[in-house]
Order: structure tokens, then sequence, then C-alpha cells
């Protein structure tokens, strides 16, 4: 390394906006669960109401069992995209203060 201000990482600023390019489509993605998330609890809150206790037929208790399926794989995606945002966060933060370390040499 020395006094040559050069990087011993095979960094570039354009890893940089690939990292917030797949921060933008983390967000999208939340976006989306999000936003499937809040139509299926509309859905299984319609469907409670609508249908009384001791008269759900064989397809309605399918069609339950359906969305409490559909909003556990929802929450899981939901999850699972947290902690890859997270995880892309702190390779940001590295890869920001590597970048910065050798683009502006004390």
């Amino acid at each position: 390394m020395g006094d040559s201000g050069e990087s011993p990482y095979d960094v570039a600023y354009t890893d940089l906006q690939s990292l917030y390019m797949l921060n933008t489509k983390i967000e999208r993605a939340e976006a989306a669960v999000d936003s499937y998330l809040s139509v299926a609890r509309d859905c299984e809150r319609c469907f409670a109401v609508h249908l009384f206790p001791g008269s759900l037929t064989e397809n309605a208790a399918d069609c339950a069992h359906l969305f409490e399926g559909y909003l556990t794989e929802m929450e899981r995606y939901r999850v699972s995209l947290n902690r890859l945002k997270r995880r892309l966060h702190s390779t940001l933060d590295l890869v920001r203060s590597i970048v910065a370390a050798f683009k502006y040499p004390s």
C-alpha cells in the first residue's frame, strides 16, 4: 500500500452505484410485498366478516387456510428482504469507507 494512495481492494465507484441500484430494487420489492400483504389482509377481513362461525363449508375453510398460508409466506418474504437490506447497508458502509479512504488519502 505505502504512499501510493492505491487501495489494496478491488473496489470502484461503480461498485457503489451497483449497490445503490440493488437497494432501489430491494425497496421496490418491499413495497410490492407490503402491498400484497395489505390486500390479502383486507380480503381476509372481508372473508371473515361475510362468513359466520359454524357456517364454514369445506371450500370456505380451504380458502381461509389459503389466506393464512399466503400471509405467512409474504411475511417470510418481508423478513428476508429486511435481512437482505440490512446486509446491503453494511456492505454499502464498508465500500463507501474504502472508496473514500483511497479517493481522498490523508
